[in-house]
């Protein structure tokens, strides 16, 4: 199969990827052909997507994934202009219209080149100074622009980019997005609508081996201003470099491995199919262009990896002496906005969009061609928590045999999940445990109670349930899967004449909650609607290559003891923008959850009742095989 690189290439005639000025050779004076400071030129630009060979290492693995995720809908170019790219000031944005495609036919009619020809004004700049340049392709209504007058002014978020003022470091702050703006930044939509941005490159190969010392990572491009000319044809003729751009989403699928093997479940447990899936734990926040500001990982290593040892750098070059890179810092990279998951601290569930505590309404079908997208989310060794980590939720149709209602419903109590019950059994189970307490005990036999010959049975009861914090009270069938409690129990208004004056005393007639706490406190109630257990897979990015851990690797304290924790496992779990996750179920060995519970406490170890295996495509894939 055709294979495309993880980023996109724009280039400029203009840009040279990560070459200073200094390296040029460049004057500030005005070259034949070229245009002095404040004045109007042209510079001409094409996006192109190459396509490069897959490799057999873990990170440089590529794949097309579809025509609507390349498709470039709208181009924007932002100058800076600085000493370096993170202090460099805001000069201007250039929408770039007049785009032409070259599409080849043999590529599945992917788009593999966009060529623009675009008049800028070139900046003024001083000794020691770049004029850098940054291309967001499809802005999604993340970059967006109002003109009034002969002025237009630019937005990143709610973030106005001032010429003159605003920095780059600004320019790329933390956005906090509703699931809304994200969906319009990773749409499939029609032709397609995905949200790019320059990609962080190292000046230096990793993979196998220690990248050097001396190398750094570039974002930004700088502009030669030598190469902005006087003349469209001009410009035209001298394409200078490439900038690579990458989606700013990373892409999730889920697969079920051909032989899927059930031979591990519990007697009489068989599984119907993979009803679906759907994403668990996605972050809210992002940088516009992944941040990997001083960033100091590109020489760590796992020394019992069977992968790529230099795992933060890519050993496929995208240009000549630039390398990808597998890493970077999330705004919540280190906990900002809430604690670790050790003791369950619920301040983390508002940093992530989450399903916890549901049955989900909405799920995906399996295969490559359904995918899901979600913002990166990444996070140092001390925050590799389970509450923290993207999941996969998979959903799996069960049957437990004539244990089960006919529309597929089973229930279990207490989590004994060898043992399975029918609504009728669940509703004796309940009613059984109020005549019991002795609380109502003492109200059936006490001043008032039962008369001599009086007797109430399970049929004399009114038992409503409830479904989590819903507060709705109801008959336990209509609920929703997942864990159910007891709302209220009283006994019938048409069981009166078993009790003296035909009146049933008063801790009887109506709910008593402290009984119901006690029935509560006795029965988990688990409601597997339709037979459909829930299970949870922690998203690995780097995964068992090239981050093995085991449980030798642990101290008493910690699962990544702090003496190596970030050399040997940093990255193992996460998700990173413009990565796609493939997630192939390969067995299933036992029953789990009625909705999606939330997991607290380091992501390993996980008491993991699916098979994975997990790969990332350019789309760089990580395929993931897991047992449930």
């Amino acid at each position: 199969m055709k294979t495309k690189r993880q980023f996109f290439s724009l280039a400029l005639a203009a840009l040279v990827l990560g070459a200073c000025s200094d390296d040029l050779g460049v004057n500030n004076g005005q070259p034949q052909g070229g245009v002095g400071a404040g004045e109007t030129g042209y510079v001409s630009l094409a996006i192109n997507l190459p396509t490069q060979p897959s490799t057999r290492a873990a990170n440089d693995d590529f794949d097309d994934g579809d025509a609507v995720e390349y498709k470039v809908n709208e181009a924007t170019l932002l100058i800076f202009v600085g000493a370096n790219e993170q202090n460099s000031i805001f000069n201007g944005a250039y929408a770039l219209a007049g785009t032409q495609a070259d599409y080849n036919p043999e590529d599945d009619n992917i788009t593999s080149k966009y060529s623009y020809t675009a008049p800028i004004v070139r900046p003024t700049t001083t000794a020691g100074q770049n004029i850098y340049a940054l291309a967001v392709i499809n802005g999604s209504g993340i970059l967006t622009s109002e003109t009034a007058g002969n002025a237009t002014t630019w937005k990143i978020g709610n973030t106005t980019l001032t010429s003159g003022t605003t920095t780059f470091a600004q320019f790329n702050a933390a956005l906090t997005l509703t699931k809304e703006q994200i969906a319009g930044m990773a749409s499939r939509s029609g032709s397609g609508n995905f949200l790019m941005l320059n990609a962080p490159l190292y000046t230096a190969p990793g993979g196998q081996t220690q990248p050097a010392a001396t190398a750094t990572a570039r974002v930004l491009s700088v502009i030669d201003p030598n190469n902005i000319f006087d003349s469209e044809s001009m410009a035209e003729d001298n394409p200078a470099a490439d900038i690579y751009v990458e989606r700013a989403v990373a892409k999730v699928t889920v697969t079920e491995d051909a032989s899927l093997d059930d031979s591990g479940m519990p007697t009489g447990v068989t599984v119907n199919d993979i009803a679906g899936w759907t994403l668990d734990i996605t972050n809210q926040k992002t940088f516009p262009v992944r941040n990997v500001n001083g960033a100091g990982w590109w020489s760590y290593y796992n020394t019992a990896s069977t992968g790529d040892h230099y795992r933060f750098v890519g050993a496929a070059a995208v240009d000549p002496g630039l390398y990808r890179t597998y890493w970077g810092i999330d705004p919540n990279y280190d906990g900002t906005g809430y604690t670790d998951g050790t003791t369950g601290n619920v301040n983390a569930s508002t940093e992530f969009f989450s399903v916890v505590g549901t049955a989900p309404t909405t799920l995906t079908q399996t295969g490559a061609t359904n995918p899901m997208y979600c913002l990166e989310n990444t996070f140092n060794t001390a925050n590799m928590m389970k509450d923290q980590t993207t999941r996969v939720i998979v959903a799996v149709k069960l049957s437990v045999g004539y244990a089960g209602e006919g529309n597929g419903d089973f229930y279990v109590l207490n989590n004994v999940k060898s043992t399975f019950y029918k609504k009728a059994d669940i509703e004796n189970v309940v009613k059984q445990a109020y005549l019991d307490n002795a609380v109502v005990q003492a109200a059936l036999h006490g001043e008032g109670g039962l008369t001599s010959t009086g007797s109430i049975g399970g049929e004399d009861l009114v038992v409503t349930y409830k479904h989590g914090t819903d507060d709705a009270d109801e008959d336990l069938g209509n609920l929703e899967g997942g864990t159910v409690t007891v709302a209220t129990v009283h006994v019938s208004a048409d069981a009166a004449d078993n009790f003296e004056n035909s009146t049933i005393p008063v801790a009887l007639a109506s709910n008593n909650q402290t009984v119901t706490n006690d029935i509560n406190a006795a029965y988990k109630i688990s409601y597997y609607k339709g037979g459909v257990a829930y299970y949870p897979v922690m998203i690995k990015h780097f995964g068992d290559d090239a981050t093995p851990w085991d449980t030798d690797d642990a101290s008493d304290i910690s699962s990544y003891p702090d003496s190596s924790g970030a050399n040997n496992w940093l990255g193992r779990y996460g998700v990173l923008r413009n990565n796609w996750y493939t997630v192939n179920v390969k067995s299933i060995s036992s029953i789990g959850s009625a909705d999606v519970e939330p997991e607290y406490g380091p992501d390993d170890p996980v008491e993991s009742w699916i098979s994975v295996e997990i790969n990332i495509l350019s789309w760089a894939v990580r395929t993931q095989d897991v047992d449930l």
